[in-house]
């Protein structure tokens, strides 16, 4: 059972659309169980994903149950990966995740605020001698900016692992979000739909290889 944690100290970095839309290609693309833990009070995910629409996710809303126990009801039901979207701080749920999870994404928007908050978040797992992988993953990215090389470069010298893969900013993850979608099962009508699932694709391509999951079967290498 992979586990993947969306964490942070700032909000507005579209923390769990990303989230989401990585459970709607593992789902969707590589046909494996995936349960997602909404541990942030806002219920984002649950909110939106736990209904009718979306069957074959699994979400758990409950942000009292402890973690270890919301991971073993997934392991009892025999989820291949689970997916934990916790609040936008550096407390709560953000300190059990390093005990548990296999990759931690960081989702950044590129701006030196965004970068300086998510440092923190870097610092404190650093001083928890965590064991889990962790790596920046710049979000709502928008072409031509300036700032990006710079960014980029000091993500770099400060040796902070990130994706390669940047997520641009497109109004159909906004659009899908909201009309209780990811961008694998909203309608193709969707401007942008195909683009931003060739780059979730490319991204989960990423989380693949982190994690050493086979690309047929879903299970580890």
């Amino acid at each position: 059972m992979h586990i993947l944690a969306f964490s942070g100290q700032k909000g507005g970095t579209g923390k769990t659309t990303l989230a989401l839309n990585v459970a709607g290609y593992f789902q969707k693309v590589k046909s494996m169980n995936v349960h997602i833990i909404d541990k942030d009070a806002q219920g984002g995910a649950s909110r939106i994903f736990n209904n009718e629409q979306e069957p074959h996710f699994v979400t758990f809303d409950n942000i009292n149950t402890p973690l270890k126990a919301m991971l073993e009801t997934c392991k009892q039901q025999k989820a291949d990966m689970v997916i934990i979207d916790t609040p936008p701080s550096i407390g709560g749920a953000f300190t059990q995740i390093h005990e548990f999870a296999d990759l931690i994404i960081l989702p950044c928007k590129p701006s030196r605020v965004d970068l300086q908050s998510t440092y923190y978040a870097i610092e404190d797992l650093r001083e928890r001698n965590t064991t889990a992988i962790y790596a920046i993953a710049l979000t709502q990215v928008e072409k031509g900016r300036v700032m990006m090389t710079d960014i980029i470069n000091t993500i770099d010298s400060l040796k902070i692992p990130r994706f390669e893969t940047f997520i641009a900013k497109r109004e159909v993850y906004v659009r899908a979000y909201s009309s209780s979608h990811t961008v694998y099962n909203c309608p193709m009508s969707y401007k942008g739909v195909i683009d931003a699932r060739f780059e979730i694709g490319y991204f989960c391509a990423e989380i693949e290889q982190v994690l050493k999951i086979d690309n047929k079967s879903g299970k580890k290498k």
